[in-house]
């Protein structure tokens, strides 16, 4: 079931299926490794809920709601 990455709850996993950004943003997340068929787990999310902390190869990457929503997983 494809599902946005912002909607993963700590400790879950899922991979990615596509990025749905543009411009630079797509670029940076692309150069770190999020590509189709990356594993990602979430970590934790701030007390306020955003922004959501990710491993994603290795490193920890914190990604605000409205990027994570752009980012498609199964």
């Amino acid at each position: 079931m494809n599902k946005a990455l912002s909607q993963l709850r700590p400790g879950s996993t899922a991979c990615i299926k596509s990025l749905h950004l543009s411009g630079i943003m797509k670029q940076r997340l692309l150069d770190l490794g999020l590509i189709e068929g990356t594993q990602v787990q979430c970590l934790n999310r701030s007390p306020a809920g955003d922004p959501t902390a990710f491993l994603i190869r290795g490193a920890v990457i914190a990604l605000r709601g409205s990027d994570s929503r752009k980012i498609e997983v199964v």
